[in-house]
């Protein structure tokens, strides 16, 4: 995903239109060149899609990490409402033969599906994967 770069934007003090750089926007650094009022919302907001889009595309490359080493599928309807790594290893965990461990082996698995591409030493299973695998994204 991209924006437009420089961005339109619309102040929500005075409503100028203006053309803005996005790397101000997204570092809430930008004000209204009109009214000087800072334009972080519109900042915020423009993280937020991002951070929709990566997150998916990160469940994506995690699914097809544990699928590999796992040789099961998940569908696209299974991925629907996952957003930590417990509740992927939840998805896994039924497709799993039977064992007294499964819930722990599918943690285990999505957890070193997770490291690999966090390239983090640990990880929080209960947080969203963005938290979770790439904290300091706006830092």
């Amino acid at each position: 995903m991209r924006f437009e770069d420089p961005a339109p934007v619309d102040c929500e003090y005075c409503h100028y239109r203006s053309l803005l750089p996005v790397r101000q926007l997204l570092r809430l650094q930008a004000t209204c060149p009109n009214c000087h009022q800072s334009l972080e919302p519109t900042g915020l907001q423009m993280r937020a899609q991002l951070d929709d889009w990566h997150g998916y595309l990160l469940l994506i490359e995690l699914v097809l990490e544990v699928e590999q080493e796992t040789g099961t599928q998940i569908s696209d309807e299974e991925l629907d409402g996952i957003h930590t790594l417990r509740q992927l290893a939840r998805t896994l965990e039924s497709k799993l033969p039977n064992s007294m461990d499964r819930t722990t082996q599918a943690i285990e698995i999505v957890q070193r599906a997770a490291l690999s591409t966090s390239q983090r030493d640990v990880i929080d299973v209960d947080a969203n994967f963005l938290d979770a695998m790439k904290p300091n994204r706006w830092a």
